[in-house]
């Protein structure tokens, strides 16, 4: 049965429209400032806050969100409307992967500080800042999608959109257990070098806090996670858990932290294996031999990829079915 298409209201969308084009606007005017006068702080850890697109990159992506949001945002597209959903997807991506190294800050806000990684407030809300601005334009898109293309007002889907899986499919157990594989791989090729590591702490306390927060945040990132995303406990609570028990797990609580390690483990170790790939393993220093940056960083990539396949199955396999035009 073919649903009825209720009337869109773009109205609806502006409020978050207005704050996203009134971010994007004062988060440009503060790198404009910096760029111009020169007085962009040094930040750590790599002396400046945002990575490929800082300064006047940084700077033409925060105009292009500005134009961006006031043209998704108009009843009907100015430009061919694939495009401009296209661009804004890739818009939010540049700006996303400029502010990879949130990753690292949330790694040394995990371990407390003792994971060698400087943790500093200023780099971190600079990157806090981008990564809000992506997430806002990254807003925009669907609902000039519903409005301009969906047969679906409201959920955006189409009769060319597919269902939900009913079942786990065999490549969804397969990626999450590649990134089972790649965790596992990265955490073997640390032995033979024990807990030397140019970023361990020298203090017995600290070294002790680094290590075992990172087995804690290596077990929870990359076996339990990528378990959750393909296994019925993913999805509902299991029967030993007290007062949960059979009940639905609230969707973001998985697709949340999956989506954030896939965005940041992909974006972060594939600039790190482009780096390594164009520069060699000399670049990273003499601490460690060749092949074991080969195997590090080629783990975290295949981690990173697997937990990617995994979590789109489970974002289609969790999607709610609309109340409208009840596709699933």
């Amino acid at each position: 049965m073919t649903a009825t298409r209720a009337p869109a209201d773009p109205a609806a969308a502006h409020p978050l429209a207005t704050a996203t084009a009134a971010w994007a606007a004062l988060y440009g005017l503060l790198r404009l400032y910096w760029t111009l006068t020169d007085t962009r702080p040094r930040l750590p850890p790599v002396g400046d806050d945002l990575i490929a697109f800082s300064d006047w990159p940084i700077i033409a992506l925060a105009a292009t969100t500005l134009a961006l949001t006031a043209a998704l945002t108009r009843p009907t597209p100015p430009l061919p409307a694939r495009a401009l959903i296209a661009a804004a997807w890739t818009t939010a991506a540049l700006i996303t992967a400029s502010a990879v190294l949130l990753l690292l800050d949330v790694v040394a806000l995990l371990l407390l500080n003792t994971s060698g990684v400087p943790l500093s407030p200023a780099p971190m809300a600079t990157r806090l800042g981008a990564l809000a601005l992506a997430l806002a334009l990254a807003h925009t898109p669907p609902g000039a999608h519903r409005r301009w293309i969906a047969d679906c007002p409201r959920c955006g889907r189409s009769a060319r959109t597919r269902p939900a899986p009913p079942a786990t499919p065999a490549w969804a157990h397969a990626a999450a257990y590649t990134a089972i594989a790649g965790c596992l791989t990265r955490i073997l090729v640390q032995l033979p070098f024990g807990e030397h590591s140019p970023m361990t702490p020298t203090d017995p306390l600290q070294a002790a806090i680094a290590t075992t927060g990172l087995l804690l945040l290596f077990g929870s990132a990359g076996v339990l996670l990528p378990l959750a995303l393909v296994h019925p406990f993913g999805r509902t609570w299991p029967r030993w858990v007290p007062r949960l028990a059979t009940r639905p797990v609230p969707r973001p609580l998985v697709l949340g932290p999956a989506l954030f390690a896939t965005l940041g483990m992909n974006t972060y170790f594939g600039m790190n294996l482009t780096g390594l790939l164009l520069r060699g393993p000399d670049s990273y220093g003499g601490h460690f031999p060749d092949w074991f940056w080969w195997a590090s960083i080629g783990s975290y990539v295949v981690w990173g990829l697997g937990l990617a396949a995994a979590t789109l199955f489970y974002a289609r396999r969790t999607r709610p079915a609309c109340d409208h035009c009840h596709r699933h």
